[in-house]
């Protein structure tokens, strides 16, 4: 049994090597404070608005509203606006990422099963709230829509209402302009 278990162990090792050019195979290990490019590949800089966050402490939201209106939109589509604001109510959901996406099933009635970031490809629409977590979006195709935003801990939904916490489902219709007044969401 012992025998069986170094070929195996051995057999492994070859078949690591073999896919490796001696170029590759990593002999030293960079210190933490280097900076991870790879040439080719552009350096990674974080934002300190939006994606991937940038956390701004509450600021006084006396005599902020919503928007009262959608914005216009092109023929056939349908344009949301609304202001995205913690349950808490004590700050802004500002300057964050977020993004429209199409319902899942048949009926299109279901959230996504996992959330990932916002891609084009699947029908996502996306865009940043203002500095008082006011946002927009127009040009939508008809259907039905749930909404996420970017928190500390990964994507999060909007919410149905103030005592309601299930996923904001949205039904747009073609020429539709849909002002959501406040929408909430738990914040941490």
């Amino acid at each position: 049994m012992q025998r069986n278990w170094q070929v195996i162990t051995v057999t492994m090792a070859v078949i690591a090597l073999v896919g490796c050019t001696s170029e590759a195979i990593i002999t030293e290990t960079a210190p933490v404070s280097a900076p991870m490019v790879t040439e080719g590949y552009p350096a990674l800089e974080l934002s300190t608005e939006g994606y991937p966050g940038g956390f701004e402490a509450p600021r006084d939201m006396s005599g902020v509203n919503a928007p009262a209106e959608a914005p216009e939109t092109s023929p056939g589509t349908a344009s949301i606006s609304g202001m995205l604001v913690p349950r808490s109510g004590d700050s802004a959901v500002s300057k964050m990422a977020y993004y429209l996406t199409p319902g899942q099933g048949t009926d299109q009635v279901y959230p996504p099963d996992y959330i990932s970031d916002p891609d084009a490809i699947r029908g996502d629409i996306s865009g940043v709230t203002d500095e008082y977590g006011r946002f927009e979006l127009a040009d939508i195709p008809p259907g039905k829509y749930f909404l996420f935003v970017w928190g500390q801990y990964g994507w999060r939904e909007f919410e149905a209402g103030a005592d309601d916490q299930r996923p904001l489902m949205l039904e747009l219709e073609a020429d539709e302009r849909l002002a959501l007044d406040i929408v909430y969401l738990t914040w941490p």
